[in-house]
């Protein structure tokens, strides 16, 4: 039995409340995904509040010929599209509303290991979130991304036998759609 052993990680926005903004769910493209989305769809739910879900995509800068600018907003585009339809029958199980937004990256940034708390930190301020629910590790040397002091996450303790709460089974995950179907 595989399991998805992966802990989400909650930050909360200095100043601001839970409840009084939406959720920001940072994802990366990778299994890890939909056990985070879980997590945040379950915080948005208790919450009543909206679901933001960022897709961490690479992408390169700007550029002045029309027609490179145009594919490049389509790949960057389908590309987000493919990760948040993975974690779609997550979210609408929980009956959360949720938004879909891109979350651009430098293009030397490996999505996998780290995401640049700057490029977190706009989202954060473009849709005024009040927490960030991601699979990694988040260092704002500013302070205005801290980690929750109220540990959200499920206990990863299990009684003998059984699989840890807050992981999904190969059998539980919902089958991840092929981004190359005809």
């Amino acid at each position: 039995m595989t399991s998805i052993a992966v802990r989400p990680r909650i930050y909360d926005v200095a100043g601001r409340t839970r409840g009084s903004g939406p959720v920001l769910v940072v994802l990366t493209g990778t299994r890890a995904d939909l056990l985070v989305a879980a997590q945040a769809a379950d915080l948005a739910a208790r919450t009543g509040t909206l679901l933001i879900v960022a897709a961490a995509v690479p992408t390169t800068g700007r550029s002045v010929n029309a027609l490179m600018h145009q594919s490049r907003d389509r790949r960057i585009r389908s590309k987000s599209i493919a990760v948040v339809a993975r974690v779609t029958p997550i979210l609408r199980a929980a009956g959360v509303a949720y938004f879909r937004s891109t979350l651009p990256v430098p293009t030397r940034a490996d999505t996998r290991l780290a995401v640049p708390t700057a490029s977190v930190r706009s989202v954060v301020d473009r849709f005024g979130a009040v927490a960030v629910v991601t699979a990694l590790t988040l260092h704002d040397r500013t302070g205005v991304l801290r980690p929750s002091p109220h540990h959200d996450q499920r206990s990863s303790a299990a009684p003998t036998g059984q699989q840890p709460k807050g992981t999904l089974s190969a059998e539980e995950a919902p089958a991840i759609p092929s981004p190359v179907e005809e």
